[in-house]
């Protein structure tokens, strides 16, 4: 899990814009987890049951809830947004400049952390060694869930694959007959309270298909609905480090909250789709949609439009078979 930066500012505004400018221009090399702050009560809640390794805040957070109660914030390293106010209980703090450029502010903090404890911090690259791939259909194919579970089989020919349902409604549970085991909302509980997920409890959540690793789907929708696309982000970098895996496949649906973060630190979106008139004019309204806030979108969307199987049977066998029949191989030519 990434470490934790904490902004907190009471002013609303620049707390909002200097988080959107993170998010806009920094998520994929950014070695952190952004928590963004606009009241002090609401920071010294959050840092009772987790860990902050900075803490970024305003003078005038610092005056409002008090230098000594500030201070009492077990934080790795606490740095002052300064405004350009003399308070000389904080004059041995590092400091930097809060009214420049977003960017300067951004390199000033990681200069006062310190080169070499953001070593130990900085992620595997998403698109070198270790990648998120998404599937996802703007005009919701039915058997895009099928597409997901062929392309992770194929890849896992070569490479190890972990695949995680994100639909509402999955089905996979119940074909697969393991209704009773652990599951991703297991691993979610675990991850939104801090606690790592490591390679144990995550064996206990996954279901292997010829070589493929897939975590059970969650229960019920409204395990998926509440969680950001930071929180998601944050959770499959986790499961990727807790495997070892190489590539995670995240099948998604509409009960993803920040659709367009999630896609954003994906390296490849796979969008199946029917042949038809009603699809292509989905497509073109879901990348008209994020056009503003995934830009780099239009590089990473792959449509694609696999054969409709003719399913006569839903349970395991199928589903282990999908690598090998139609599907895969229409998968193996695209890839």
């Amino acid at each position: 899990m990434k470490a934790v930066l904490a902004v907190c500012d009471v002013d609303e505004t620049y707390a909002r814009r200097f988080m959107e400018y993170l998010h806009a221009h920094q998520k994929a090399v950014f070695p952190f987890r952004l928590q963004v702050f606009t009241s002090t009560q609401a920071l010294l809640d959050y840092a009772v049951d987790h860990r902050i390794e900075i803490l970024l805040i305003s003078e005038k957070a610092v005056s409002e809830a008090g230098n000594e109660m500030i201070r009492s914030i077990p934080a790795g390293k606490l740095i002052i947004l300064s405004e350009g106010m003399e308070l000389p209980e904080l004059e041995n703090c590092s400091s930097v400049y809060k009214y420049q450029a977003s960017d300067q502010v951004v390199r000033e903090v990681l200069d006062c952390y310190g080169a070499e404890k953001l070593a130990g911090f900085m992620p595997v690259r998403i698109g070198t060694r270790q990648s998120m791939q998404a599937v996802y259909s703007p005009a919701g194919y039915l058997q895009s869930t099928l597409f997901a579970l062929a392309l992770g089989q194929v890849l896992a020919q070569s490479r190890n694959v972990i695949y995680v349902n994100l639909k509402s409604y999955a089905g996979l549970s119940v074909m697969l007959q393991a209704e009773d085991k652990r599951n991703l909302s297991d691993l979610l509980y675990l991850h939104r309270r801090g606690r790592p997920v490591d390679r144990r409890q995550l064996e206990g959540a996954v279901c292997t298909l010829r070589r493929l690793d897939c975590v059970l789907p969650a229960v019920s929708p409204s395990d998926l609905m509440n969680i950001s696309g930071e929180e998601w982000v944050s959770f499959f970098e986790e499961l990727l480090q807790s495997g070892n895996y190489e590539v995670l496949i995240a099948d998604l649906g509409d009960a993803v909250r920040e659709l367009p973060e999630l896609l954003n630190s994906c390296c490849r979106i796979w969008a199946p789709l029917q042949a038809d008139v009603l699809s292509a004019a989905c497509v073109r309204q879901f990348e008209e949609d994020l056009r503003d806030t995934c830009p780099d979108l239009s590089e990473k969307l792959k449509q694609v439009y696999p054969p409709l199987l003719d399913l006569i049977s839903a349970d395991r066998r199928m589903l282990e078979s999908l690598g090998d029949g139609p599907l895969g191989e229409s998968i193996r030519r695209m890839i």
